[in-house]
């Protein structure tokens, strides 16, 4: 292997480290319920998933995060994955092409929090309200600011 190739995937470990480090501390210091070790260790594993599919297929990574997101709290919120939420959409907006499918993929996830939510029980629009606030500091602005950077950086190599 050469160097580049092993910068890269130890890159994308470190990455991978970072992301699933915040769920490892908030489940030990009990800021999380209690999960099972399996659940835990689904969460990590569709981290490693994400992290992999990062650099090729961001969209992908984003969708999945989000996923983990809403299955873990209605309401996306969540201390053990919101971080990574946020570092995958600055991802999106660093490496998409488009918009239109990343704008599609925060609808999708509004639609699939808002039924989630919907179905729970209770008084909805609390959770709705926290996702919604999530959704749009947790991903949409994120992915602004790598959208920024991705256009900065185009605009300053084209002089």
């Amino acid at each position: 292997m050469d160097r580049a190739r092993t910068a890269a995937l130890a890159g994308r470990c470190l990455l991978w480290a970072g992301l699933v480090l915040p769920g490892v501390c908030a489940d030990r210091l009990g800021l999380n319920e209690p999960r099972p070790l399996w659940q835990q260790t689904a969460g990590a594993g569709v981290l490693a998933v994400a992290t992999t599919l990062a650099r090729r297929r961001p969209l992908t990574a984003f969708a999945l995060t989000a996923a983990l997101c809403l299955a873990d709290a209605p309401a996306l919120f969540s201390l053990s994955y919101g971080p990574a939420l946020a570092v995958f959409a600055v991802l999106l907006g660093l490496r998409a092409e488009r918009t239109g499918p990343a704008a599609l993929s925060f609808a999708a996830v509004a639609a699939v929090g808002t039924v989630r939510i919907a179905l729970g029980g209770g008084d909805p629009v609390p959770p709705w309200l926290v996702m919604t606030g999530t959704l749009l500091f947790g991903g949409v602005l994120p992915w602004l600011g790598g959208r920024y950077w991705r256009q900065s950086r185009e605009l300053t190599a084209a002089g």
